[in-house]
């Protein structure tokens, strides 16, 4: 079974000034549970037919190790890196890459799938 994107890498070692997942703030809260949503959509999706699978790349909140001037930990979302070629499936303004039909079934899908709420591109 061939997929449409290769499950990304567990993240090496963090940059230097980062230090491990820490705890969500309001302004990633949103990120998280929009990437939350959109693996439960994604597993769904896998679940609902046969052939290549669509795996996330899920992003997690990281805590700088080097505090600012008033001791606070700035907050960033990182993704794991995945290697090779940067490959954009399609938009939601109509663009959609020829070759890639389960991207595109996917995106229909999520739409359909959460009543017109939520759209994956």
């Amino acid at each position: 079974m061939h997929s449409a994107h290769a499950q990304a890498p567990a993240h090496s070692e963090p940059p230097e000034h980062l230090a491990g997942k820490a705890g969500c703030v309001a302004a990633n809260l949103q990120d998280i549970e929009a990437i939350d949503e959109a693996g439960r959509i994604i597993q769904a999706f896998n679940a609902s037919r046969n052939g290549a699978r669509v795996y996330l790349n899920k992003a997690e909140v990281w805590s700088s190790s080097k505090p600012d001037s008033l001791g606070r930990h700035e907050k960033s979302l990182i993704e794991p890196f995945i290697e090779g070629t940067y490959q954009k499936f399609n938009s939601n303004t109509g663009y959609a890459q020829d070759g890639f039909r389960t991207m595109q079934a996917l995106s229909h899908f999520s739409f359909h799938f959460t009543g017109g709420k939520k759209l994956l591109c």
